[in-house]
């Protein structure tokens, strides 16, 4: 790999500005603090020990990438090593930004040229290249997360192609060198899945969200050759920064974290207007230190804002006026498409401040609609990056016009299908079928690019057994009833918090 480096300073200009995050200062602060307010608090199980997050423009992965760095507020870093893929050159071996500032609107970032000296050191593979950082966007859009979050802190800036074992042994071997006795973050950036359509994408990140959380670098990568080795329509790649997460997981472990959390996921399709057919898929996650406990207090920005709303717990029932208020935007936001007219916002209806924090929740949601005791339509997403008060008016619209086996619903039997919603939490992957529980678990069954999924409450209706849960949840996928079976296959369980208007006797009028 050639070098660049010289003696003399170097300012790098933005190269993203304008097209991934805004240039204007104003709208670019604005929009990164309403993202971190906005950004899910998922306490971490031990003490932070490095990030990853994902590197897309602010509006597809922004929200993403907030809900790990909203954990730096009230923290403290000399310094921030990011590293990343590279997008734009195939190269062997690391690529180090040694020297100078990183510009973005906010200002200028210094780059910790000690420790970036520190790095290449540690191995004639890792060499000083500006030449290479030049247009990469991945570290970039990291910066004013971090001009906002952090005072007075330097980047060590570094980037790979080579995503080898040895290259990544070879970087979190010398990341771990570098930042002995130092106060440094380690920050990973990695995108997911890139351009399958939405469930594909949806499945083959579900499976390397769970690699990463097995804290085992060896699983990632196998993971990432399986999902690749499918043949799945438009796969990519499965990781475009499995390198540097390989070299991340390496290197935290070297320094005493026990494992990797995830705190939220999902893909570009889940934004409004986002295509569905070809989609990225984004992962916030913390390293974390188990054995020692978060000390950090917030700082005197944090204690001044008003507390953060509540949202539901992830295995948390939703309370009956909530159910009742969620079942009331549901078939408000179907009339309302029927009739031609736009959703209502959560914001345009008369709920209580208390009532409007359930809707702030980020699951997995569900709309069924049946008719005289027989379904009518039925849809839903397993994993979305919005909150309820979007998801809930999606869905019933969906499950009013776009369920393939039924035709739309029309503005006369609208009032009397009876609505029913199902709140989903994290799907979780299964090892023990024994541990599958009819009426508490539902069901997704994965073999390539098949997949079907059963509410739990459709096993209770039926008088299903485990073993015929199972085999209704493959024929829902295109599957061979026994598929479950088979090796290849991939079984995930999940619960859901189902209600319906009949839990209430009541029903909406067509307007």
């Amino acid at each position: 790999m050639r070098s660049s480096a010289t003696s003399a300073p170097y300012d790098r200009p933005w190269a993203v500005a304008g097209t991934f995050y805004p240039a204007s200062a104003a709208q670019l602060q604005t929009q990164v603090d309403r993202m971190l307010d906005d950004a899910p608090d998922v306490p971490l199980t031990g003490a932070l020990a490095g990030v990853v997050t994902p590197h897309a423009g602010y509006v597809y992965s922004g929200g993403v990438a907030a809900a790990a760095l909203k954990h730096l507020r009230g923290r403290s870093y000399d310094t921030v090593v990011l590293v990343g893929p590279s997008h734009h050159f195939s190269f062997d071996g690391v690529a180090v930004h040694g020297r100078g500032t990183f510009r973005t609107p906010l200002g200028s970032v210094p780059v910790d040229e000690d420790m970036c000296a520190a790095l290449i050191a540690a191995s004639p593979h890792i060499d000083d290249n500006t030449d290479i950082h030049a247009p990469e966007h991945g570290l970039e859009v990291q910066l004013p997360f971090l001009q906002r979050l952090l005072t007075d802190f330097r980047i060590a800036p570094i980037v790979m192609a080579d995503f080898s074992d040895a290259n990544c042994s070879l970087l979190a071997d010398a990341l771990t060198r570098a930042v002995e006795g130092r106060n440094a973050l380690v920050l990973t950036t990695t995108d997911l899945a890139h351009y399958p359509g939405y469930e594909d994408a949806t499945a083959s990140d579900t499976a390397m969200v769970e690699a990463m959380e097995s804290f085992d670098p060896d699983e990632v990568r196998a993971r990432s050759d399986a999902y690749l080795s499918r043949s799945i329509r438009n796969l990519r790649t499965a990781m475009c920064g499995l390198g540097p997460v390989v070299s991340g997981i390496r290197h935290a472990q070297q320094t005493g974290a026990t494992g990797l959390q995830s705190l939220m996921y999902a893909n570009s399709g889940d934004v409004e207007g986002g295509q569905r057919d070809q989609v990225v898929g984004y992962v916030a996650a913390a390293f974390v230190d188990a054995g020692r406990e978060e000390t950090v207090e917030l700082g005197a920005a944090e204690r001044s804002r008003p507390a953060p709303v509540q949202p539901l717990a992830q295995d948390g029932d939703v309370p009956a006026n909530a159910q009742r208020a969620m079942l009331h935007v549901a078939r408000d936001a179907m009339t309302r498409h029927i009739h031609g007219r736009d959703a209502a916002s959560i914001e345009a209806y008369s709920f209580t401040d208390d009532l409007v924090a359930h809707f702030a929740d980020r699951r997995g949601v569900f709309v069924t609609l049946k008719g005289g005791g027989s379904l009518r339509g039925c849809i839903g997403v397993i994993v979305t990056s919005e909150r309820l008060s979007e998801t809930i008016p999606r869905m019933a619209i969906a499950a009013a016009t776009e369920d393939p086996r039924f035709p739309t619903v029309t503005a006369e039997e609208a009032p009397l299908l009876e609505v029913e919603i199902s709140v989903l939490t994290r799907p979780r992957r299964v090892t023990d079928l024994e541990t599958i529980e009819v009426g508490r678990h539902g069901l997704i069954v994965r073999q390539g690019q098949k997949q079907g999924l059963l509410l739990p409450q459709v096993a209770t209706e039926q008088a299903w057994n485990r073993r015929q849960f199972l085999a209704y949840t493959c024929l829902k996928a295109g599957l061979d009833p026994r598929a479950f079976e088979d090796p290849a296959t991939t079984i995930e369980t999940f619960t859901a918090h189902a209600f319906s208007e009949a839990d209430f006797e009541e029903r909406g009028s067509d307007e």
